[in-house]
């Protein structure tokens, strides 16, 4: 009895390994799925200037935008590099950093043109704003799609991107003071956003998109009225022709020679007797009504 009890439960272990591995490959399966085929570089620098901008995207947009390579680094090694490279780690660890993060826009650099432009002449005039600007925005998004607040601004990036291109104020303040505060700035957002888990994505629509339980315009849901669509309602019954309420329909008179019959209940359009009036036009058939004399009663 022991041995059976034991070889049971051996195979219900066997049975959830099993169960647990194809779970993991299904989970790799839907998250290639939702990743690989999302078109998301359409929506431009929208993204990075409009507010509320991320509310329209689709779950599957959500987690493809929120997916990142970055990796914690100590903020007192990154200060000693970078006096003792004179501020070239720093400009080469931050530039290479555009590769570990998605791509929300077509001009979004990758790492090669991230470190590679900035020792271009007279381009990197240029590159140091827009590469470190570029930076800023991509990890604001990655907070904003978190649902938390960079504690980093915007103007500190301009500030030492300008302190960094004047001569000799860029070697005696620029890069000794103000890219070392921005380069700290940079990697200590970078190693908060490694510790914060990734977005939950609601299982409900985005605005913008179908809900389920409200009408959208040009599809018809139960329970709404659409526009250019008429009200299901119970039709009514038929009105009786003639004067006076809907009739009812008379049961069958028996015809031939008998005893007398009833008239029906429907009252009578024409002239004659024996017949009520139905409800609606007693008024009409007693101001109307033609008055019997002795021949009509066989007197």
């Amino acid at each position: 009895m022991y041995r059976d009890d034991r070889d049971a439960r051996a195979e219900n272990v066997q049975e959830l390994r099993h169960d647990l591995g194809q779970a993991q490959v299904y989970n790799m399966a839907m998250r290639q799925a939702l990743m690989a085929p999302v078109p998301i570089r359409h929506f431009g620098k929208q993204l990075y200037e409009v507010p509320h901008s991320i509310d329209y995207l689709q779950p599957g947009q959500r987690l493809a935008l929120s997916h990142h390579n970055l990796k914690h680094f100590p903020v007192w090694a990154l200060v000693m590099l970078h006096f003792v490279t004179f501020g070239i780690f720093s400009m080469v660890h931050f530039g290479a950093m555009h590769g570990r993060l998605p791509q929300a826009s077509n001009d979004d650099p990758n790492a090669g043109k991230g470190v590679g432009f900035f020792f271009l002449p007279y381009f990197n005039l240029y590159w140091m704003f827009f590469s470190n600007l570029r930076l800023y925005d991509r990890l604001r998004l990655q907070y904003r799609l978190r649902g938390q607040q960079m504690s980093m601004s915007r103007g500190m990036v301009i500030a030492a991107a300008v302190f960094g291109i004047i001569p000799y104020i860029n070697v005696l303040i620029g890069w000794p003071i103000m890219w070392l505060i921005l380069a700290v700035q940079f990697q200590q957002a970078v190693n908060r956003l490694t510790e914060l888990p990734p977005p939950a994505v609601a299982a409900g629509a985005q605005p913008g998109y179908a809900q389920p339980g409200y009408a959208q315009p040009g599809y018809a849901q139960p329970g709404y009225a659409q526009p250019g669509y008429a009200p299901q309602l119970n039709p009514a019954p038929p009105a009786a022709p003639g004067w006076g309420a809907p009739a009812q329909a008379a049961p069958p008179v028996a015809t031939g020679w008998g005893a007398p019959t009833q008239a029906a209940p429907p009252a009578a359009t024409g002239w004659g007797e024996g017949t009520p009036a139905a409800p609606g036009a007693a008024a009409w058939a007693d101001a109307n009504a033609k008055p019997s004399g002795p021949d009509d009663t066989g007197g």
